[in-house]
C-alpha cells in the first residue's frame, strides 16, 4: 500500500503536477493507493484521470483563508497533526512508502523525525519553498523558511527521499550545497498532462502577452508592470495587450500603472482560467539567475507547452536548462530592456519554429517516458 499526502496545497492548486504524479504511482507502482488531500482538490483531481486502486481520505477545504500569511502557522501545524496520523495509518497498513506531494519547510523537519520513529520510507518532493536558499535579500519569513531546510538536507535519514522536478534543479543544488547527502535523490521532469480539449487560438491583433499564475514579488511579476511602461506606445496603438491571469499579491499590485489588465484577483474558477490561458499569444516570466527561481521548478512553464505559447522570459538555470533540451520555444532575454527590444521590433511575428517546438516538447516530456524515469531511479534506491 501506497499513502499520498497534499497537505499544503489547496484547491485547484499544484493540480497539474499533483494529477500527473499521482498517474505515475498508480501506473509504475502497482500498488493500492490512498489519498489525503482537502475535498476540492480532491474532486478535480478526480476529474483528471482514471485511477486504479485509489480511495480517498479528505479534509475541509479552507478557500480565500489560505492566501493570508497569517494562515501559515495554522497551516503548518494541520500539516504537522495530519502528517502524524497519516504515519499511524500507514504503520497500521503497513504501507511500503508515503508519498508527501508538497510541505512546508518547517512541515519537513517533522517529516524527517516521524520517519526515523516509525521506521518508514517517505517521499518529499520539493517546490518553490527550496528556491528560499537561493535568494540573495531574503525576509525574515524566508530565511527562516531556509533554516529549516538546511536542517532537512543536513539531518535527512536514509528512509527520506527527495524527489527534485528538474535535473538542473538537482545539479545546482547540490553545486551549492556540495555537504548536503545526494543520496536517495530522485530527479525527474515536471510531470504535466498535456491533454488539451481546447481548440487552437488564431493570432490576432492586438498580441496578448499574459503572466500567469499567482503575482509574486519573489518572481517579479511587477516586472510587468514596468514593461508595459517601456511599451506604452505600442499598447497605446493596439498593438500589445499585457495582462495577469490569476490572483496578484497586494505588494505587487502597488506596481499597478493602468497600462496592464488584471484577471482573476482570488481564486479563479479552474474553467475560466484555462480559458484565458488558451487565448493568449505568448506567456511572460520573469524570473532571474541567482534569486528563488534558480532552484524552484515552475508549474506554469509547463503550461506553456500545454497550451503551446511561445514562452517570453528572463534567463535563469531553469530556462535554459529547458530551451536546451526542447530548442526554441520562445525567447531568452539577459534583462528587461532587451526583451523590451525583442517585443519593440515585432520579432514575435515569425513565431512558426517556436510553435512546432513546443508541440515536439509534448512527447519530450511525454508522462510514460517521466513515469518510467521515476521507475528506474525508484528502484535503484529499494536495491
Amino acid at each position: 500500500m501506497i499513502i499520498a499526502a497534499e497537505l499544503q496545497m489547496q484547491g485547484n492548486k499544484h493540480i497539474g503536477v499533483n494529477s500527473s504524479m499521482l498517474k505515475i504511482l498508480a501506473d509504475e507502482l502497482n500498488d493500492e493507493i490512498i489519498i489525503f488531500c482537502d475535498t476540492l482538490h480532491k474532486d478535480i483531481l478526480a476529474e483528471k484521470y482514471e485511477y486504479n486502486n485509489i480511495s480517498w481520505r479528505t479534509f475541509k477545504y479552507s478557500g480565500e483563508f489560505e492566501l493570508k500569511k497569517i494562515a501559515i502557522p495554522l497551516k503548518v501545524m494541520r500539516e504537522v497533526f495530519l502528517s502524524f496520523k497519516i504515519f499511524i495509518l500507514a504503520h497500521n497498513k503497513k504501507s511500503n512508502l508515503i508519498f508527501f506531494f508538497s510541505s512546508y519547510p518547517f512541515t519537513q523537519f517533522f517529516l524527517n523525525i516521524f520517519s526515523f520513529i516509525f521506521n518508514q520510507k517517505i517521499i518529499v518532493c520539493q517546490h518553490g519553498d527550496l528556491g528560499v536558499l537561493s535568494m540573495r535579500k531574503p525576509k525574515i519569513l524566508s530565511k527562516i523558511f531556509g533554516y529549516a531546510q538546511r536542517f532537512f538536507f543536513n539531518f535527512r535519514f536514509n528512509k527520506v527521499i527527495v524527489l527534485f522536478y528538474g535535473e538542473s534543479v538537482r545539479k545546482l543544488f547540490f553545486s551549492k550545497f556540495k555537504k548536503y547527502n545526494s543520496n536517495n535523490v530522485i530527479s525527474i521532469d515536471h510531470p504535466y498532462n498535456f491533454r488539451s480539449d481546447l481548440p487552437v487560438k488564431i493570432k490576432s491583433r492586438p498580441i496578448k502577452i499574459s503572466g500567469i499564475g499567482t503575482g509574486l514579488i519573489n518572481k517579479n511579476s511587477q516586472y510587468i508592470y514596468k514593461l508595459a511602461k517601456l511599451l506604452e506606445e505600442e499598447i497605446k496603438r493596439g498593438e500589445i495587450i499585457f495582462q495577469h491571469i490569476g490572483n496578484i499579491s497586494p505588494e505587487v499590485l502597488s506596481y499597478r500603472n493602468g497600462l496592464v489588465i488584471e484577471k482573476g484577483n482570488k481564486f479563479m474558477d479552474y474553467d475560466i482560467f484555462k480559458k484565458e490561458l488558451n487565448e493568449s499569444d505568448f506567456f511572460i516570466y520573469f524570473f532571474e539567475k541567482d534569486t528563488l527561481y534558480d532552484l524552484c521548478p515552475s508549474g506554469t512553464f509547463f503550461d506553456a507547452i500545454k497550451y503551446q505559447k511561445p514562452i517570453l522570459a528572463i534567463e535563469n538555470p531553469f530556462f535554459s536548462h529547458y530551451f536546451e533540451k526542447l530548442g526554441d520555444i520562445g525567447f531568452l532575454a539577459k534583462d528587461l530592456n532587451e526583451l523590451k527590444d525583442y517585443i519593440a521590433k515585432g520579432s514575435m511575428k515569425n513565431d512558426n519554429i517556436f510553435l512546432s517546438n513546443l508541440e515536439n516538447a509534448t512527447y519530450l516530456l511525454d508522462l510514460k517516458e517521466i513515469g518510467k524515469s521515476f521507475k528506474i531511479q525508484f528502484d535503484e534506491i529499494n536495491n
